[in-house]
Parts: structure tokens; sequence; C-alpha cells
């Protein structure tokens, strides 16, 4: 299976709930599936957004990766699939299956846990 890390917004100094919500995964999604298209992945491809250890996870970052899967699997192309660190990666799992549920996926979303 070949494998695409998006990585979401960041900045030169750091990361902040102020850069991402709904809309910027929306923005990302669309921007992760670009790049998978100009970089010859095959349909049907896992492409993994990064989300980073945080001691809570704020409702925009929720809303941030909720969003950006929900637009990689209503564009239909690739897999949406997260890369969390073992800390918060039962709560994003949660709120990802709901995603899918919601899309109406049968299947588990892929996730890479660190």
């Amino acid at each position: 299976m070949s494998e695409l890390t998006s990585t979401g917004t960041t900045t030169g100094d750091g990361c902040s709930a102020s850069y991402v919500g709904a809309a910027q995964g929306k923005i990302d999604a669309r921007d992760a599936i670009a790049q998978a298209q100009r970089q010859g992945f095959a349909n049907g491809t896992v492409v993994f957004l990064d989300v980073e250890h945080m001691d809570r996870i704020p409702q925009r970052m929720r809303d941030y990766y909720r969003a950006w899967t929900a637009a990689v699997l209503a564009d239909g192309r690739y897999r949406p699939g997260i890369y969390a660190h073992t800390k918060n990666a039962s709560t994003i799992y949660d709120d990802v299956s709901e995603v899918y549920d919601d899309a109406g996926r049968d299947d588990e979303p892929p996730f890479w846990i660190a």
C-alpha cells in the first residue's frame, strides 16, 4: 500500500489552534488530494494526516481533522488515514470513526499510532 503524509498547517514559529478549524481542514484535504494526484499516487492510496501529540485536543483541532477526513472521503479518490500519538489516538479514532460512519463507510479508518 502506498502512503502520502499531509502535515496540515504549520508555521515557522510552531503550531497553534488558531491555524486550524473545519474550513482549514477542507482546504488542506483538497491540497493533499491535489498533491497525491500530482505525485502519481494510485486511487485508493491511504493519505495520512499527521496529528501531533497534544496535552488536550482543542475543539478547533477536532473540527479540523474531522473536516479533513470528510473531504477526502467525499472526493473518493483516496482513503483518509491518521498518524497520531498514542496519548491522543483513542479520541481521534472515535471522532474519525464517526466521520466514516456518517459517510456510510463500514471499513475502519487507517491509523498509524506512534
